[in-house]
């Protein structure tokens, strides 16, 4: 077995030598490229935090519900014979390292690891940035591939990627090793990262602090908001107002200002600069098309809007993981299987979600494992 790893890993800095012409972005972006082409050809099933526990005790014979089994048989049959795949999210893998428990723990990751075929969405900040780049070239008639092509990964870079840099090496060299670890990291499984990982502690999230003062925002601008449809442009512009400092990059690009050219403007141009592209993305996305091209900032609006319009229900960190949950599954996925509040909410009329994306989301264990069988 060591034997085995060590050719492979000869073999690929050999071949990595022998492109050097190839930079590791071009390289990253070549496999992600190859990932979507066979993510895309299957169902994509998109499983949340309380799913993958039912399945994983059924897996490890425990005490589970009929339908846990019945789901789980139905979602191994699939995946194993092709017709689906499972991705998760950063979100996921941070609820699964919330895990205190080592055995479950590593139960769940070998369960994703069977059933995802290693697939994860890119990192949610990441996926933002994207959406709104390709929307920018897009509108300025630049050859892009599509949105779905480029926001899929595998789980040893479910929080990003990072290319190690040795300065005993040359530049040519580094990239030959930058290559390399790249695709060593690749193929490594979700089970082998748990291992590795251990004990660490998980990454740091403060979404209670940021719900707790979301709510109080909310609350000081209860009075104003009269209609869903002005909840929502109040959410969609502080969704927006997030992603401006990317959206005015790519227009540094597209007018062929040298990359980071406004950086030596005053401070106040580039703020106008930006305000000017908040107003105009602001206007756009009552487009469904262009909803549809910043699908996460949409979907997560429409959520925190679903929310604040409910006067009598408070915010939760738990919800904003929620939240997340839905902007990569229903965003990305065919089916989306998720609690009964989340459900219920997501099915609201004036949320559009079905109209807009036509993802299933489906809550009950027993319908979810009965779509698996006829679909």
């Amino acid at each position: 077995m060591v034997k085995i790893a060590a050719d492979k890993m000869k073999e690929s800095f050999e071949r990595h030598r022998a492109s050097p012409r190839i930079s590791i972005e071009e390289h990253v972006r070549s496999r992600q490229l190859g990932l979507a082409q066979s993510v895309l050809a299957k169902q994509r099933v998109y499983l949340d935090k309380n799913f993958w526990i039912l399945i994983r005790e059924a897996a490890m014979g425990r005490r589970a519900p009929e339908a846990a089994h019945q789901l789980l048989h139905g979602l191994r049959q699939r995946a194993g014979g092709g017709e689906i795949v499972c991705p998760i999210s950063e979100s996921l893998f941070m609820e699964l390292m919330k895990q205190s428990d080592p055995e479950t723990r590593g139960a769940t990751a070998q369960l994703i690891d069977e059933l995802s075929g290693g697939v994860t969405l890119i990192p949610n900040d990441r996926r933002i940035a994207t959406e709104v780049a390709h929307l920018i070239y897009s509108l300025a008639g630049r050859n892009v591939h599509a949105i779905e092509t480029l926001v899929w990964t595998k789980l040893s870079y479910v929080l990003g990627e990072q290319h190690p840099v040795n300065r005993a090496f040359d530049a040519a060299e580094t990239l030959v090793i930058q290559k390399a670890f790249f695709d060593h990291m690749w193929e490594c499984s979700l089970a082998e990262m748990m291992d590795v990982l251990g004990d660490a502690t998980p990454p740091v999230n403060d979404f209670d602090q940021v719900a707790e003062r979301l709510n109080v925002e909310s609350a000081r601008h209860a009075g104003d908001l009269r209609t869903f449809a002005q909840t929502y442009r109040a959410e969609i512009r502080g969704c927006l107002s997030v992603a401006m400092p990317t959206a005015r990059q790519v227009l540094e690009q597209l007018v062929e200002a040298s990359p980071g050219a406004l950086a030596g403007t005053p401070l106040a141009e580039q703020r106008a600069c930006e305000q000017q592209l908040l107003d105009y993305l602001c206007a756009a996305i009552t487009a469904k098309e262009v909803a549809v091209a910043l699908r996460t900032l949409h979907i997560g609006a429409l959520c925190h809007a679903a929310v604040r319009w409910d006067k009598r229900r408070k915010l939760t960190g738990n919800d904003l993981f929620d939240f997340h949950h839905a902007e990569a599954a229903v965003g990305y996925c065919n089916v989306f299987l998720t609690d009964g509040p989340l459900h219920t909410m997501l099915q609201q009329g004036h949320m559009k979600i079905g109209e807009y994306f036509g993802c299933e989301i489906i809550s009950s264990p027993e319908k979810a494992a009965a779509y698996l069988s006829v679909y």
